[in-house]
């Protein structure tokens, strides 16, 4: 299956962004440390990390990926796309190489942990590794082939289950599904890449306004239930910033000067208790100039090896640290006492880096591999079927 469409090529001759924007994938491992520093402040309730806003807004770090995804994935695909050589299987299987081979194993070692600590008679604190007795048999089946068939964020469970945080790359493979529907839906507005990206963060402020007003919740604090409709402001709005920064540059030191600007800005946004989309705007804001900066030969810290590594496996991060993070504080540390506020960042400084290194490990022996042998494995079925 392939795509076309009107997409307009670039209104405006620009330096181009790189083929590799490095210093977006060494970002992915802050949002990823972000994200499980969130998590593990809750081992530690009695401590002023519970009062830290920083830590609190931490859960956003999920919708910095969202952005970023349609920002890369259109990066990579609508040159393709104009030149009408997009092809849907093709992206797809690239895209469950990527998610899939990880979230099974995640969830498998977090299903054998759970029933290993039962039989051993762990306990555990904030969150059991499967709440087994919360749910009937029907609904533990049904949450397991949901998360098989990565609908876990689409309401098909009764609540999350298993790997906990997975549940944002069921909303991902939502996006990706759709991905042709955006660029189709969006294909006259390129033309026009900052109403393009005004209408995204329009849609986006509606969209967490109705969500709040129905359920005294933010948008952007959906998970299980409609984590699948949370990411498609995000993800929009990432292919729109994308097109932005591919017609329009702020110049090297604009770019620099502007991405400073809103990392101030957003720092503030969160200590001052901002509302949540605003911190989402911001960390968007984040992922375009960080781009239009790095086009400029800026960044470079963040294009070394070692921070772009980080990057690569946080993926492998993310996917961790739930179980790891749980057996780590509840069984590893159990005994660890009152140890205040220091000693808890300190602690969870040590378990994010027990994470990374295993991380590592995973991404090396696992994730690359799979995601290998799925894309030649899909290769040679297309060949055969060619021949056939």
């Amino acid at each position: 299956m392939s795509v076309s469409s009107s997409t307009a090529a670039p209104v405006s001759a620009t330096i181009p962004l790189p083929a590799v924007i490095h210093s977006l994938t060494s970002l992915r491992f802050l949002a990823a440390a972000w994200v499980v520093f969130f998590h593990f402040k809750e081992f530690f309730p009695d401590t002023a990390l519970q009062e830290s806003r920083l830590a609190g807004y931490g859960f956003l770090g999920v919708d910095f990926f969202f952005v970023l995804s349609g920002f890369v994935l259109a990066h990579v695909y609508l040159p393709k796309v104009r030149e009408q050589r997009f092809d849907y299987w093709s992206f797809l299987v690239r895209r469950i190489g990527r998610i899939y081979p990880l979230h099974v194993l995640t969830l498998a070692v977090t299903i054998g942990l759970s029933l290993v600590g039962g039989a051993l008679g762990w306990q555990f604190t904030i969150w059991e590794l499967v709440e087994w007795g919360e749910f009937d048999k029907g609904q533990i089946l049904r949450g397991l082939f949901a998360n098989l068939t990565l609908i876990h964020a689409w309401g098909a469970t009764p609540d999350l289950m298993f790997n906990l945080p997975s549940w944002s790359i069921s909303a991902e493979w939502f996006a990706y599904l759709l991905f042709p529907v955006f660029v189709l839906s969006f294909s006259r507005l390129m033309r026009w890449p900052l109403l393009l990206a005004l209408l995204c963060i329009g849609a986006l402020v509606v969209l967490d306004l109705v969500n709040t007003v129905a359920t005294g919740n933010s948008l952007l604090q959906a998970t299980w239930n409609i984590g699948a409709i949370r990411i498609v402001p995000t993800f929009a709005l990432g292919i729109a910033l994308y097109r932005l920064a591919e017609a329009r540059t702020l110049g090297a030191r604009g770019a620099l000067i502007a991405l400073l600007l809103v990392l101030a800005g957003l720092i503030a946004a969160i200590l001052l208790a901002a509302p949540y989309v605003v911190v989402v705007l911001g960390l968007a804001g984040i992922v375009v100039l960080a781009a239009d900066t790095e086009r400029h030969g800026g960044l470079k810290p963040l294009q070394r090896a070692f921070p772009v590594l980080l990057g690569e496996i946080s993926y492998s991060v993310y996917l961790w640290h739930f179980p790891i993070g749980v057996v780590a504080f509840d069984v590893v540390l159990a005994g660890r006492g009152e140890v205040g506020s220091l000693g808890g960042i300190a602690m969870i400084c040590g378990v994010i880096g027990a994470v990374t290194l295993l991380s590592y490990v995973s991404y090396k022996l696992i994730e690359v591999p799979a995601r290998a042998a799925i894309i030649a494995a899909s290769s040679g079925l297309v060949r055969r079927e060619t021949k056939a």
